[in-house]
């Protein structure tokens, strides 16, 4: 898919109104940052077999409606949530629950008995678990999910005839993905298409992916492509002659990372016959939202249908991606930390305490060896920037597998003798540049500089970016290097070297 800047008007995000329709009892809604796993449009069939959501690490928000208790499972163990309930009832806040990792029965209650997993509302089948996956690495060795706003297991899908798109209807589809917040990594656009027997396969479609500013008033970037229709490969044949087709448009191989509002347009359903159209899935309890909105009328003037006439489904369009996480080990707000080290050559002491769950983080621990938390572990951690006078950084991976934990040691070079002290900071980051973590730390009679905007660093575009996988050297900022320096740190295959 080709990437081009834009200078399109914004087109504004929208999302149908809910409509409650009287309904009292208790069920919850994906929250902000959150995401589905939708249909495999390869085999038709949902990608998981349990009802999925999944989330970044530290992110996850759930809407909450009739709803008094909740619990969820991690392990063995159950745990209530009830202390989590907003004080409206309205919010589920799990944010200081879900690290990187995966639970499971996540389930809302009122005092009468009844009670809501996701997929308990759908007609025909019965689920039996609900899994909530926080930025969980290759879940049953899948790395990347179909993610989507729809709701397949709430929602049967229908693959009927969808009357607003033909050759008088509409033309567009426009499905707004929300905010992922930090670390989606989108690798493919994805959506079954049905085909009618006498289809235009001459016909293209275009898809269109535009990523906003938080406050979706402008397009940061757009990602484009189109869609010969009769190039598109086959997966299934019905009674009637009608193909359901699949299509996947890549995007660039690195990955797009997405940490702000984003919408998927799909356009061209209003040519002469041409007779295509998306599955949806189908609200028949009246209490879940939309997020497609149809635009663009190409029929008579004045008789377009009214916008919500489609309030009660959602289109079955998928991002292909996965989230990424680095930050603080078991600390739910860990984005930065800070550390300290002697005038003479030593080990940086990080501020850190793990026993202790309350730790304000303003008083001095001394770690040389600190535990950060991270999705795929030491060997997707890289250097996005550091002083040079931090001359080594070295990860250990031996707690690994019982905590989740890489611990990182950094050293630093002596303070000269003309100066009384310095400050600086090292920016850790995914090698995907989903995720970033920074280390502030100070030498001598210096504080700490934290006026920078930790949340705000400028991540490259995806063409610039450097996977540093490829065996070649980098320096301590991620630039390739053709001949090191001696006594110089550099970075190879993610790990650390000194050239001597």
């Amino acid at each position: 898919m080709k990437k081009l800047l834009t200078t399109l008007p914004l087109l504004a995000l929208t999302t149908c109104a809910m409509a409650q329709s009287g309904y009292d009892k208790p069920y919850y809604l994906p929250g902000e940052g959150m995401y589905l796993v939708g249909l495999s449009t390869s085999t038709l069939k949902p990608a998981v077999n349990e009802p999925t959501l999944v989330t970044q690490a530290y992110k996850a928000h759930l809407n909450i409606y009739n709803t008094e208790l909740a619990s969820i499972k991690a392990g063995t163990t159950t745990y209530n949530l009830a202390n989590r309930i907003s004080d409206d009832a309205t919010d589920l806040d799990l944010v200081s629950f879900m690290g990187v990792g995966n639970a499971y029965d996540l389930t809302v209650r009122d005092m009468d008995g009844n009670r809501y997993q996701l997929g308990d509302n759908a007609p025909n089948v019965k689920w039996y678990n609900t899994r909530l996956l926080a930025a969980q690495p290759d879940w049953k060795g899948q790395h990347t999910l179909p993610l989507c706003r729809y709701d397949q297991w709430d929602c049967p899908i229908t693959y009927e005839r969808d009357p607003l798109l033909d050759s008088d209807h509409y033309n567009t589809l426009r499905i707004d993905f929300g905010n992922p917040l930090e670390g989606l990594v989108a690798t493919a656009v994805s959506f079954p298409l049905v085909c009618a027997p006498d289809y235009d396969a001459t016909a293209e479609l275009e898809v269109a992916i535009n990523i906003y500013n938080e406050d979706c008033t402008d397009i940061l970037e757009d990602y484009k492509g189109s869609v010969r229709i009769s190039r598109v490969p086959l997966v299934s044949t019905l009674d009637d002659g009608t193909t359901i087709r699949n299509v996947n448009i890549s995007l660039p191989s690195s990955g797009v990372v997405i940490n702000t509002p984003f919408e998927v347009i799909i356009s061209g359903f209003a040519g002469d016959e041409l007779n295509v159209w998306l599955p949806r899935a189908i609200d028949n309890k009246g209490i879940y939202p939309t997020h497609t909105a149809y635009v663009d009328w190409y029929g008579e003037e004045d008789i377009a249908p009214m916008a919500d006439i489609k309030a009660n489904s959602d289109a079955v369009v998928n991002i292909e991606g996965y989230f990424n996480y680095i930050g603080t080990w078991g600390w739910w707000d860990g984005k930065y930390e800070r550390g300290e080290v002697v005038s003479s050559a030593d080990l940086v002491q990080i501020y850190y305490d793990p026993a202790d769950p309350d730790w304000p983080g303003n008083y001095f621990m001394g770690e040389a060896g600190f535990p950060i938390e991270c999705t795929f572990g030491a060997e997707d951690i890289t250097i996005y920037d550091a002083p040079d006078w931090i001359n080594a950084i070295s990860y250990d991976e031996s707690q690994w597998d019982e905590y989740g934990c890489v611990q990182i040691t950094m050293a630093a070079d002596a303070l000269p003798n003309d100066m009384t002290g310095r400050n600086g900071k090292v920016v850790l980051c995914t090698r995907d540049r989903a995720s970033f973590y920074t280390i502030y730390i100070r030498q001598g009679a210096a504080w700490f500089n934290m006026d920078d905007d930790t949340e705000g660093i400028d991540t490259p575009l995806a063409p610039e970016r450097q996977p540093m996988t490829d065996g070649a050297l980098y320096d301590m900022r991620g630039r390739r290097i053709s001949t090191p320096v001696k006594g110089q740190p550099y970075v190879r295959g993610g790990k650390t070297y000194i050239d001597l």
